[in-house]
């Protein structure tokens, strides 16, 4: 998720020329994502079933909502797979490369990207550089606002944990994942703020230390500065999404204990956000007020994450309230 969103910073629009048009029939599809609904285009079927895989698994009618507007091509003038960085002023992403070019209007709600023909056949680096910073984008100014938060799911509870980069969320939520519960995300999930929230989060592999991580090879990547070695839960790439969320704020201890806290003081501990998440303060502020209303504990941890996660089962008809 670091490509996807963490890594926005604002910079200048540049107008440039609308994508090519398609050299054969084009395809379009219905698709979904967070419970908003999109019409894809594109020239290219590979480009449409990558994205589509992003997408929410029951796309949402677009009769529901005003769609939004997504033009796919592949253009053989670009080339490499060589990932850029997304640059953002206000309402408008741009981004530009030598595999990729990307715009995005979120106060219209559309959006298009041409890709080299070799990042259209490496299919993890599309994803990831390419298709999903363009996706949320969009859908975090359409009332999916991200929090910096790990997430799973127990029962129909998603029970988001919040701290600060190194406070355990990665190893909670591979701890969480081996206790049989439902991965949202390790570092970020959405949220739709109202009377009782909607939470969604992209199953990704986790990033820990190698000392954290289990005994077998996995795919090294730096993470903000730091090596750590990307651990796939599942297969699974469409959102999660759970209805009913519970905020539970991390801090280490000598035994783990879950408190509750009063919901005035949720706000100060997303007071400082990380780049990326800046860029979206109210609409941050305006989730977790919504999940401060719902309940918000305090999780103090110790140096055994199944612990924490052990408690925090135990504790479900505590942590449901009266929902």
């Amino acid at each position: 998720m670091e490509n996807a969103f963490g890594r926005l910073a604002a910079d200048a629009w540049h107008p440039v020329a609308r994508p090519v048009p398609a050299s054969g029939p084009s395809h379009i599809a219905h698709l979904s994502l967070f419970g908003i609904p999109l019409t894809v285009r594109s020239d290219d079927a590979v480009l449409l079933a990558v994205l589509a895989g992003i997408c929410d698994a029951s796309p949402v009618p677009a009769s529901h909502a005003v769609p939004l507007d997504l033009s796919l091509v592949v253009d053989p003038t670009l080339i490499g797979s060589l990932s850029s960085p997304p640059h953002v002023d206000g309402m408008r992403m741009t981004i530009d490369g030598p595999s990729f070019t990307a715009r995005a209007d979120a106060a219209r709600g559309r959006g298009w990207c041409r890709v080299s023909p070799e990042l259209r056949d490496d299919l993890d680096q599309l994803r990831d550089t390419a298709l999903e910073p363009l996706l949320l984008f969009l859908v975090t100014r359409r009332g999916r606002a991200p929090l910096h938060a790990a997430g799973f799911i127990i029962d129909d509870l998603a029970v988001l944990l919040a701290g600060p980069s190194g406070s355990g969320k990665s190893c909670l939520t591979l701890a969480a994942h081996r206790a049989g519960f439902a991965a949202l995300s390790d570092d970020i999930v959405f949220v739709a703020a109202g009377a009782r929230p909607d939470v969604w989060g992209l199953p990704r592999p986790v990033h820990l230390f190698a000392h954290d991580a289990p005994e077998f090879d996995q795919v090294v990547r730096l993470r903000n500065g730091k090596e750590k070695r990307a651990v796939a839960l599942c297969r699974q790439r469409a959102p999660r999404a759970a209805e009913n969320a519970v905020l539970c704020l991390l801090r280490f201890g000598d035994a783990v204990r879950l408190e509750p806290v009063d919901p005035n003081d949720a706000p100060s501990a997303f007071a400082t956000l990380e780049p990326g998440f800046d860029l979206l303060t109210d609409e941050i502020a305006a989730a977790v007020a919504a999940l401060a209303r719902c309940g918000i504990w305090s999780l103090t941890l110790s140096d055994r994450p199944d612990e924490a996660i052990a408690l925090l089962a135990d504790s479900l008809p505590l942590l449901r309230g009266d929902r």
